[in-house]
């Protein structure tokens, strides 16, 4: 959108210069006479119906102001640009000058729709009237206009192209512009002050040889907070929160106004979304990136490098099984399925996405189980690290994490597969001494019995293969302890644990469980954690009703 909104400049200047031009027509006359003119005769001077409501001129201070204005489209019946209210001081020297200096502008209500077909505008027709009327002044490429203090409030920029259907909106959006000099247009900077916080610096030249604009945007400390209109059809989300900094080039087409390559560099800092029944549910201190290319035409986002600093997500599972990212990515405000629809169209399914070199540290993952009962089930993997080389959507990629598991526990993660089609893929699992009692609280809901001792070595493969999951846990309890069975509870799965997992210990004190796993991951009733409780409950009652079998095959395993 910021390279939209400085598309937007020329015709944002040619505005100015309308709606001032009539202004300072208007302060000669006495209001209701200069009113009545710009009405009758607006429409021969630019070519469009031009309305304006009541004008208020201080010949004194330079002050004008003026209720409502509509420049219309050359139909006469549809609306191109209205503003509510437009106040101005002009020094009033300057206007006997060359160049117009406006001291302070300030637009309410600013309402813009701007089409495309191919490369005409609906602004197209004004720009040739102009450029033909003034010829000389079009090829110097300046307009002797000079505007200070410009406040935009509560203002919206509409944008389609009538040719291949893209629509963007910057809706109920408020900045400041310190000062603009349209003296050349060829050369042309502007710096924004938004009112959430932040700024953005922009500089472009334009090259008339090849019709390109090379654009340079400067952003500091953006709060990401301003687009939170344009995020919300997307994520469901109570509020959203992070600074944005970045340096990027823009070279676009004056013709095209999607046809445009960004590169540059950033960080996103103190990064936070907050769902709407738990509060912060994912975020992340630092992000720093490197964009190679960003290519709308190209359907490419290509990243040198990502460089993630603790995200964090907090995932919690309701009293009504109903979890927190199910609720923050359905969205429910009217026309998000149609914008869905376009993303999983043919033309998407070719998007580009590639991070050539990428890095994560200190990542941590809350998850909070609150279906159990009677106390619910916190677990807490902290001091994430991860790493990938040349991760490509449309190849099969290889990203192996690290971890520190609850209390002083160890694991690592490797994923194997495409992350566009997690429909195939490969997860190796390796887990190394998971303090028992953690998992305390579910074994109380399971089994009716609280852990008091022990630890656990987990080793797991996942394969899936066409949305079919087969996969093998193996479990190694250590020296497992137990208190004794809850009373006046009702477990979920009524088994002998304590009996069952004496019967497979061998003489170290290590119960050994082999735990095969399949399912179809499409099927809405199929869940992992379940099939895993109810296929340990399972092999721990065969193990309680076949001990001799068990424990001779266990002991037989362990001389070896």
């Amino acid at each position: 959108m910021n390279f939209l909104r400085n598309r937007f400049i020329k015709i944002f200047s040619m505005i100015v210069v309308i709606v001032l031009g009539l202004l300072l027509l208007s302060s000669f006359c006495i209001s209701l006479i200069g009113k009545s003119y710009i009405n009758n005769n607006a429409e021969e001077l630019l070519g469009r119906k031009v309305t304006v409501g009541d004008i208020s001129v201080n010949l004194f201070t330079g002050n004008i102001s003026l209720d409502s204005f509509d420049l219309f489209e050359p139909d006469n019946h549809s609306i191109f640009v209205h503003i509510d209210k437009v106040n101005s001081k002009i020094s009033l020297p300057s206007v006997f000058s060359s160049l117009i200096d406006v001291k302070t502008l300030s637009f309410y209500g600013l309402d813009i729709t701007v089409t495309q077909a191919d490369s005409i505008y609906n602004f197209s027709d004004i720009i040739n009237k102009f450029s033909n009327d003034s010829e000389e002044s079009t090829e110097s490429g300046s307009i002797p206009l000079k505007i200070e203090n410009i406040d935009i409030k509560n203002s919206n920029i509409h944008y389609k192209d009538l040719v291949g259907g893209a629509e963007y909106n910057l809706d109920s959006f408020s900045l400041f512009v310190p000062g603009i000099d349209l003296s050349n247009l060829d050369k042309l900077g502007a710096t924004l002050k938004f009112l959430d916080g932040g700024s953005l610096s922009s500089s472009v030249d334009y090259n008339s040889r090849n019709n390109k604009y090379y654009v340079k945007l400067d952003i500091d400390k953006l709060n990401v907070n301003s687009f939170a209109t344009h995020i919300k059809p997307y994520i469901n989300f109570e509020a959203i929160e992070g600074v944005l900094s970045t340096t990027l080039q823009i070279v676009a087409d004056k013709d095209h106004i999607l046809d445009f390559s960004l590169t540059g560099q950033g960080s996103l800092t103190n990064m936070s979304i907050s769902e709407y029944y738990e509060g912060k549910v994912m975020g992340i201190d630092s992000l720093a990136f490197t964009l190679k290319e960003f290519n709308v035409t190209n359907n490419s986002l290509i990243f040198s490098k990502l460089f993630a600093y603790h995200p964090y997500i907090n995932y919690i599972i309701d009293k009504n099984n109903s979890n927190c990212f199910d609720r923050l990515f359905h969205t429910t405000e009217s026309g998000s399925e149609e914008i869905q629809s376009d993303n999983t169209s043919d033309e998407n399914s070719d998007f580009k996405f590639i991070i050539s070199d990428f890095e994560m540290s200190e990542g941590e993952i809350t998850y909070s189980d609150y279906t159990i009962k009677p106390e619910p089930f916190i677990y807490n993997i902290k001091k994430i690290i991860a790493k990938s080389r040349n991760f490509d959507f449309d190849t099969i990629n290889r990203i192996t994490s690290t971890g520190v598991y609850m209390n002083n526990g160890e694991g690592r993660i490797t994923f194997e597969g495409k992350i566009n089609d997690l429909t195939n893929s490969k997860i190796l699992l390796d887990l190394e001494r998971l303090p028992l009692t953690d998992f305390s609280n579910y074994s109380v809901y399971l089994f009716g019995y609280p852990i008091t001792g022990g630890t656990v070595n987990v080793s797991s493969e996942i394969i899936i293969k066409e949305n079919g999951l087969e996969g093998i846990n193996t479990f190694d309890f250590n020296k497992p302890t137990f208190a004794k069975k809850l009373k006046d509870y009702t477990p979920e799965i009524n088994v002998p644990l304590k009996l069952g997992l004496y019967c497979i210990k061998n003489r170290k004190g290590i119960a050994h469980l082999v735990l095969p796993i399949s399912g179809n991951i499409d099927n809405p009733e199929f869940s992992f954690k379940n099939a895993v409780f109810h296929g340990f409950g399972n092999l721990i009652l065969k193990c309680a009703t076949s001990p001799f079998r068990i424990f001779s095959r266990n002991h037989d395993d362990s001389d070896e």
